[in-house]
Order: C-alpha cells, then sequence, then structure tokens
C-alpha cells in the first residue's frame, strides 16, 4: 500500500517512518500553500498513486487571508483539493498545528488559525474524511502550543515530531 503525506515545511522535514507493509510518499514543500497544491495534485497522484492520503496544509495561508474574498478563494481551493483527493484515494485531514507563543509563532494570528481549523473540520464533514485534529491534540490550554515544542514557533521539534507521527499514522491505521 502507498499513503501519500501532502504538506508544507512540516510534512517536508517530517521524519518518515519504515513501515514494513505501507510505502509511505512525502510531497511536502516548504512554504507550499492550497493554491499552489491544487495546482500540482494531479500530477502527483498520477505519479504515485497512493490508497490513502494525509493532507496537512494552510499554515503558510494564513499569512494572507485577511478577508472574506480571500478566505472564500481559500475555502475553494481547498474544496477542490478535498473533491480531487477523495475520488481517487482515502483522505485524511488534518488540522493546522498550533504554534508557539514565539518566534514565527508571534507573526500567526491565533484567530486565523481556528477559523481555518474550522473550515477544515466542515470539510471533513462534506468529504466524509477521517479528521485527525492535530490542533486539538497538540494545543495548550491557551490554544497555543507548549513551550519548547517548535524550534522557531511553528517548525517542530523531534519530540514534537515523534508524537505527531505516532499521533498520525494510528489515526490512518498504518
Amino acid at each position: 500500500m502507498k499513503a501519500m503525506f501532502f504538506g508544507d515545511s512540516l510534512i517536508e522535514y517530517m521524519p518518515i517512518p519504515k513501515l514494513s507493509q505501507v510505502e509511505i510518499i512525502n510531497a511536502g514543500f516548504s512554504g507550499m500553500g492550497v493554491s499552489y497544491l491544487a495546482s500540482q495534485v494531479n500530477a502527483l497522484l498520477n505519479k504515485h498513486q497512493p490508497e490513502k492520503v494525509f493532507l496537512c496544509i494552510g499554515i503558510n495561508d494564513v499569512w494572507e487571508l485577511n478577508s472574506p474574498d480571500a478566505f472564500d478563494s481559500w475555502q475553494a481551493e481547498y474544496d477542490f483539493l478535498c473533491q480531487t483527493l477523495t475520488s481517487r484515494s482515502i483522505l485524511y485531514l488534518s488540522t493546522l498545528m498550533p504554534v508557539e507563543k514565539s518566534g514565527y509563532g508571534t507573526m500567526i494570528l491565533l484567530p486565523t488559525i481556528l477559523k481555518v481549523n474550522d473550515m477544515i473540520r466542515d470539510f471533513s464533514d462534506k468529504y466524509h474524511c477521517r479528521l485527525l485534529d492535530s490542533f486539538t491534540r497538540f494545543a495548550g490550554e491557551d490554544n497555543y502550543m507548549p513551550s519548547m515544542g517548535t524550534t522557531d514557533g511553528v517548525h517542530l521539534t523531534l519530540d514534537t515530531y515523534r508524537q505527531w507521527v505516532k499521533f498520525i499514522l494510528q489515526g490512518m491505521d498504518l
């Protein structure tokens, strides 16, 4: 079986486990947003033909989501991704990971992350996907990543990555 992980730098730098019955394909790309992935998704699916797909993308888009029109555009592109992925594989959606109150995390607006995560939850319901709620799993009581969970406010430490990978593999039954 093939499982493909789509996303941004969090996916690109994720330590990919070696599983005896599953080939994991890392399709993470630093800086990637929903729009870019939407333009590439069919080519990547044609090339790799995964049975299962994990999608965790959107934090790079949060910087630009500052108007209703921007949210509408993001939703349309995310909808296209969900429609495309569910037509060709079993889709697992992840909410955005929380950011830490340091480094780059201080520049990302928490209310926008929460709004995007609500949209992702809605898409999970719409497309009958399994939701892996990474945000809820890793956020502290204040909705931020606990201190020392990231290297720069956004990117995960090795320990946090290990916990996240375990969470994802369990959620995908891998």
